[in-house]
Parts: C-alpha cells; sequence; structure tokens
C-alpha cells in the first residue's frame, strides 16, 4: 500500500467530482503510462531517487511512502552509507535506493550469546562459540569487536583477544576494558567509574594487539566517564562524557600516546582536513591546526554533550553543518558555514515534531541534491522530510512521514 505524507500545515480545498467521461479518460491515461519500478520491488519510482526513513523508503518530492525494506528493523534508524551513494543502511540491512532493494545484509561479527562468545560469518551461520568462564561484556560499550585477525572481548575486569578464525584464546590482560577501540597494532580502552576504584583513576591504555601488552597509558580528568574513542586523522580523540560544561575536555593523542591537542570544552564532533581538524564544541565551530590553535572559529554552529553533529562538504569548499539532540525531540538546526571564515552564510531550523517522549531517540541525516539539502529526521516519536534551498536555507518542503 502506498501512504501519502501529510503537510505539516493543513491546506483546505473544495473537491471537484469528474464527470464520467473524465474519469474514464483519466483511467485509461493512468493505465497507459509505463511506471519504472525493479523487479524485486514493483512500484519504485526512479528518478527522483527515495530517502530512506527507518525502514522505510520515501518519495520526498512525490510525497508518497515508496514500501517497506524487507528484514530491517523498525526501531533502527537508517544511515546513508559513506562509501557508496543512494545506499543506506539499517542494522545488518544494507538497501540500495536505486534499485530500490536489499543488496546485502551483514550481521553482527560477534555477539554474546548466553554465557558465550559467538562469532558469525557474513552469511550469518555460527563460525564457532567458545565459553570463557568469567561475565561477558561491559556497561561501556564497544564491549566487543574484531580486526582482520582477531577478536576481542571484555571479560569478568579485561580484555580477552581469540584467534578471528578459529576462536582459539591468544591472550588476556586485566585493566581498563571501556569504550573498546581497535586501530591497527593498537587495542585501546578506557577505564570508567563501573570498571575503577576512585583512588586509581581514570586512563586510556593502549595495548599490542598481538600480546597484550600495555604499549603506553595517559591519565584522564576524573570530571565524567569518557565517551567512546575516536580515531581522527590519525589521532585518537577522547572527549568527557558531560556535565553541563563542568570540566569539560577533548584531548587528541597520537599513535605513541602524546598528546597532540588539549581543548578544555566538549567537542560533539571532528573531522580531518588537510592542516588540521574542523570541531564542534560546545561554544563554537572552528578550524584548527594540528596543534590545535584557531585558524578560524564563530559560532554558527555549536553543539553540547548529548547533542550529535555532521558536515557535509559542499562544492566550492562551504560546509553543511547540522546538529541535533541524540535523547529528544529537538527538530534540526542548519547551517551553510564559510570555509574562509566559518561565518554563517545562512542558519536555518527544521522544527522539532512536538510530540512528549519518555525514552526518546533521535538521529537526522541531511544529503544535498543539486540545488536543495534535503533533511531527513527520525526520531522515537516520529520522522519528518524537510527540503532547503541550498543557497538561502528557504524551507521549500516539509512533510511528516506517517508510520503504519
Amino acid at each position: 500500500m502506498i501512504a501519502r505524507l501529510a503537510d505539516s500545515s493543513p491546506i483546505a480545498f473544495t473537491p471537484v467530482l469528474p464527470s464520467a467521461a473524465l474519469l474514464a479518460l483519466l483511467l485509461l491515461s493512468a493505465a497507459a503510462t509505463p511506471r519504472t519500478a525493479s523487479p524485486q520491488t514493483p512500484g519504485c519510482a526512479i528518478p527522483p531517487a527515495p530517502v530512506v526513513v527507518e525502514n522505510r523508503w520515501v518519495s520526498p518530492d512525490e510525497g508518497v511512502v515508496l514500501g517497506k525494506i524487507p528484514g530491517a528493523n523498525p526501531y533502527r534508524w537508517a544511515v546513508p552509507d559513506p562509501d557508496h551513494r543512494g545506499r543506506y543502511r539499517i542494522g545488518e540491512v544494507v538497501f540500495d535506493v536505486a534499485t530500490c532493494s536489499v543488496v546485502a545484509r551483514e550481521p553482527e561479527e560477534v555477539r554474546f550469546e548466553d554465557d558465550a562468545v559467538v562469532r558469525q560469518d557474513p552469511a550469518g551461520k555460527t563460525a564457532w562459540s567458545v565459553r570463557l568462564g568469567d561475565r561477558l561484556g561491559g556497561v561501556r560499550p564497544p564491549d566487543r569487536l574484531a580486526d582482520g585477525e582477531r577478536v576481542f572481548v571484555v571479560v569478568g575486569e579485561g580484555i580477552v583477544a581469540l584467534d578471528r578464525p578459529t576462536g582459539r584464546e591468544l591472550w588476556r590482560a586485566e585493566g581498563p576494558a571501556d569504550r573498546l577501540c581497535a586501530s591497527r597494532d593498537l587495542l585501546l580502552a578506557t577505564s570508567c567509574a563501573s570498571s575503577v576504584r576512585p583512588e586509581d583513576g581514570r586512563w586510556l591504555v593502549a595495548r599490542s594487539t598481538e600480546t597484550g601488552k600495555p604499549a603506553w597509558r595517559a591519565r584522564l580528568p576524573d570530571v565524567s566517564d569518557p565517551m567512546s574513542i575516536r580515531e581522527v586523522g590519525g589521532l585518537f580523540l577522547v572527549r568527557d562524557g558531560g556535565f553541563g560544561g563542568k570540566g569539560a575536555y577533548a584531548r587528541f593523542f597520537d599513535r605513541m600516546g602524546a598528546l597532540r591537542i588539549d581543548l578544555t570544552e566538549h567537542v560533539a564532533a571532528a573531522w580531518p582536513q588537510e592542516d588540521g581538524f574542523i570541531v564542534v564544541t560546545e561554544r563554537r565551530i572552528a578550524r584548527l591546526d594540528p596543534h590545535g590553535s584557531a585558524l578560524w572559529e564563530s559560532d554558527a554552529a555549536k553543539a553540547d554533550d548529548s547533542d550529535g553533529a555532521e558536515v557535509v562538504p559542499l562544492p566550492g569548499g562551504d560546509l553543511l553543518v547540522y546538529t541535533w539532540c541524540r535523547l529528544a525531540d529537538s527538530g534540526v538546526a542548519v547551517a551553510r558555514v564559510r570555509a574562509t571564515d566559518g561565518k554563517a552564510a545562512w542558519r536555518s531550523i527544521c522544527a522539532a515534531l512536538g510530540v512528549p517522549h519518555s525514552k526518546y531517540w533521535h538521529r537526522p541525516y541531511v544529503q544535498v541534491r543539486g540545488d536543495q539539502a534535503i533533511v531527513v529526521s527520525q526520531g522515537a516519536g516520529g520522522d519528518f522530510i524537510e527540503i532547503l534551498a541550498l543557497d538561502s536555507g528557504k524551507q521549500l518542503s516539509r512533510r511528516v512521514v506517517p508510520r503504519p
């Protein structure tokens, strides 16, 4: 069934009943007009390309829900695949809007099943299952991941490395085991409040993936549990968990453990550049040199510890920056930022839906199509699509996506 999207504001109209002759002519015309559709999913109109909203693909221009994505979890948000234009990931499902079909299923490689660590092959079949004799997992994810040769899992008060092809245990290491991050020959982890004694403090530890022995360690501020470790432009970014800006920090370490950039503000997101980084913080958007000094900064965009932030590069060097709250029906703030000085060419607020919800998640994305920016907002309380003019930020259309 094709469901029509609801516009954000009601439109009054007077129905006009067609004559019998006109109705017959319309029916004949519709029957004679071919529709472009893939053989897998009849009814997929191309062009223009649909966008994906959770487990549905939707025409943002025509205002119709074209169908549901087979096997996609309705409680998982869609994320555009950065490596393949027109593809989206919804959990383990990869969907292509060019053919409106599922092109791959990529099940989670490592999972916990009762008291066993299970590795699945790409087809979702069990490659091996191993019991390690202690509590599995932690409360600060990721608590399991894999690289090309090994599987790393949090077990008890430490980490166990397993041979990826066979599940054979390779090594065990006690100590910090939160927020795992694997990068070539290093496995990084932090220590959070749930896993350390107050007198021990919080640490960032880098271990050898081959032996589990510490390569280096760095002391972190005790103000809050660190957020997940991110590798950005060859450096490791560790950030505070956020407590209203008090004691906020963002530290960039190199692969040898040297502190390269030390900021006293919460960094919501960072992107590598040829000469440093662009960061969105609780106070500013800034372009930093490799040592952390600002080449430019402005208040065109900002985001605190509960917010998400993303950047879309535009032809000519400008940036499309959008921010949102991950835990609330916040709407989406979008700004076009000049690459020369960080000033806003325009700002636009895609308004929230205004729905109350006690347990909320929110994940939007923005895509550029010609001279338009398509804002897709996915949230626990509802979804909407808003189209903005890329040169001015003017709202061209807004539609609320109906749910089954």
